[in-house]
């Protein structure tokens, strides 16, 4: 991931830079949390993909919250299902700490997942000395439909590519994505929506906006505000009081059913957007005169 600069502060790009990379036997990959300006914490994951919920565990499931063995890191030779939420090999704690996650070197296992790590932290994946040739899939467990990676693993001799050319080909990517995100800015700014309606967060390709729009709505008392998220990248709508990251009330059920009355004090939605999230939507009632600030 990678975040935009100046004037595009909320403007970040979801993917892997570069996408492809050639790997022998005894080699080492580093993934760095580039996403800066808005702290992303991706995973790193083998094979997850359209699979994630339904073949494999979902990131948040009703009565856990974040499942230990999505956030936590968690290498095993055994598969996980999709009602599986621990590690066989026992739940590690999440965030991790340190500048470095470092993983068990990487030979094909079953379920290998690095879990989140934070903008500033890097994931060290090394590539077992006896690990067969071949390509794999690895991808971010919290936004598969834009991070996704292949990483091949050439015979023990054979030329691969040098980090110059890595280097290069990231920064390629990163300009083109984020050009897509300005187009997305423009769209959603010009987005014809109801006045009671607001759009939680832009998105095109690989970029995404974290921003409301708008910013600022005026509706009569007793209206029903509906925020609506139908992107990739989950978001929360929290009033009354500031919430981590990594705060578990972002991942459980809204503190106020949705389309029920918000007067005053801390409530907050849980997470919403595309699945496997639960929902795309979350709304409020606004039954008294007053101004309301929310954040994300």
């Amino acid at each position: 991931g990678s975040s935009g600069e100046g004037d595009e502060d909320d403007l970040g790009v979801f993917d892997f830079y570069p996408s492809e990379v050639q790997v022998r036997p005894g080699h080492t990959l580093r993934f760095d949390n580039g996403s800066g300006e808005i702290p992303v914490p991706p995973t790193v994951t083998l094979g997850a993909g359209a699979d994630v919920g339904t073949a494999m565990p979902p990131p948040v499931a009703e009565g856990v919250g974040q499942v230990p063995a999505v956030w936590g890191q968690c290498v095993s030779d055994e598969p996980l299902a999709p009602e599986d939420t621990s590690c066989p090999e026992g739940d590690a704690a999440f965030p991790p700490e340190g500048d470095t996650v470092d993983l068990a070197p990487f030979a094909t296992q079953a379920f290998y997942n690095s879990g989140i790590f934070d903008p500033g932290q890097s994931v060290v994946v090394p590539i077992a000395d006896d690990a067969d040739p071949g390509t794999h899939t690895f991808v971010c467990y919290l936004h598969p439909a834009t991070m996704e990676m292949t990483v091949e693993i050439v015979a023990a001799g054979q030329q691969v590519q040098s980090q110059d050319d890595l280097d290069a080909a990231a920064q390629e990517a990163i300009a083109a994505d984020l050009a897509d995100g300005t187009e997305a800015i423009a769209a959603a700014a010009a987005a014809d929506r109801p006045g009671d309606t607001v759009q939680a967060g832009a998105e095109q390709g690989a970029a995404v906006v974290t921003r409301f729009f708008p910013t600022a709505i005026s509706v009569p008392a007793g209206t029903t505000v509906t925020w609506v998220n139908e992107g990739n990248d989950p978001h929360v709508i929290a009033l009354g009081q500031e919430y981590g990251p990594h705060a578990p009330e972002n991942f459980a059920p809204p503190t106020i059913p949705p389309g029920e009355a918000y007067t005053e004090g801390p409530a907050i939605s849980g997470v919403f957007g595309a699945p496997p999230f639960p929902s795309t939507t979350y709304a409020l009632r606004f039954p008294d005169p007053g101004r309301y600030t929310y954040l994300c």
